[in-house]
């Protein structure tokens, strides 16, 4: 009986022994660390490990196709500079896009999490053969904590225009961009985009800074999507009216979005939805605004509520809310509009045209 007791502990000892979980390891990377590349360390790193990058400057393009966590020691401390020569690019839908770092899964989806490190384009232009060069390409990212956080983005060449993003988020991608501040870019500071290959993304914008100029389209773009949330960002200086009007927070063909306690300062257009339904645009505070503080094109169903919005002093702000090309069904209440008390422009606090 003793016998037959040992072997069944030998046994369940074995069981245990086989099917315990694997833990996830910590790889660091610096002059005194496991790696002195990141890539090196992202090479041997399994699905779930963590890499902690030391402060310094790495000159290397990174490719993520698995699982990771990879903290940085902070925004200006840990840089990922763009090298001169990237052999790396992805395909997405007809656009081939360069990038400094990208995480994209090959089948199914990753999840994959960067803090803490300043992502530089160090003044590059896009590869030649690729159409657009962006800071920071997520593509199926997906996962409670992935996402981008507490870092920065910076550093684009500032010709030719319409070149470079800052963040493009694309596929099957539920992720959180939190804290982080985008400059520099020549067309989009963020894009989330729901065409192309796989599902669409599902994202959470909060907390970050995008800083335009004359240059760049827009500050946030989000297209083609059916969910998401943008709050507490603070969105300034996209002034461009020609040959497009530039936006701080820019929505097409979406429903069901939060556009929420956001500051929207200095732009063309503050916020502008165009073929968007079912979205809430709620207390939000958009000052000077060079035409329109807030615009839906085709819109139905939305709620524009508890938003404060002024106008320029000069008096170019035209209309503060404006419903355009049958927007129905809207519901626009208990917004406080300051329109421009000087200046020779056409100033309407609210407009209803063509609804």
């Amino acid at each position: 009986m003793k016998r037959i007791s040992a072997i069944l502990l030998f046994a369940m000892v074995m069981t245990l022994a086989i099917t315990a979980p694997a833990f996830a390891a910590t790889i660091t990377v610096g002059p005194t660390g496991d790696h002195t590349t990141i890539q090196a360390a992202i090479d041997v790193a399994e699905a779930g490990d963590e890499i902690l990058v030391a402060a310094g400057t790495y000159t290397e393009q990174l490719l993520i196709q698995k699982s990771l966590t990879i903290v940085g020691a902070g925004e200006g401390q840990t840089i990922i500079a763009a090298p001169a020569v990237r052999t790396g690019s992805v395909v997405h839908g007809t656009n081939t896009w360069d990038y400094v770092v990208a995480a994209y899964a090959t089948t199914g989806t990753i999840d994959v999490s960067i803090s803490g490190v300043t992502v530089d384009a160090d003044g590059r232009n896009k590869t030649p053969g690729t159409d657009r060069l962006v800071g920071v390409f997520f593509r199926d990212v997906n996962g409670s904590a992935a996402g981008l956080f507490s870092s920065a983005v910076e550093g684009f060449a500032a010709t030719p225009e319409y070149e470079a993003w800052g963040v493009a988020v694309f596929g099957d991608s539920l992720m959180t961009l939190d804290d982080n501040s985008v400059s520099d870019y020549t067309r989009d500071g963020l894009l989330v985009i729901g065409a192309g290959p796989g599902a669409e993304p599902d994202v959470t914008v909060d907390g970050n800074e995008f800083t335009g100029s004359a240059v760049p389209l827009n500050g946030i773009s989000i297209q083609q999507v059916t969910s998401g949330t943008i709050t507490g960002n603070t969105v300034t200086g996209h002034t461009r009216s020609t040959p497009w009007a530039a936006t701080g927070i820019a929505v097409w063909d979406s429903q069901g979005l939060t556009i929420q306690e956001n500051t929207v300062s200095g732009n063309y257009y503050g916020v502008y939805l165009d073929e968007v339904d079912e979205s809430t645009v709620d207390s939000n505070t958009l000052a000077d605004s060079i035409s329109r503080g807030i615009h839906l094109q085709d819109s139905d169903d939305n709620i524009v509520s508890n938003n404060t919005l002024s106008g320029p002093a000069g008096g170019t702000d035209d209309v503060g809310i404006a419903l355009m090309d049958a927007s129905t069904d809207n519901v626009v209440e208990d917004n406080t509009i300051t329109m421009a008390t000087t200046g020779t422009g056409l100033l309407y606090a609210i407009v209803f045209a063509g609804t």
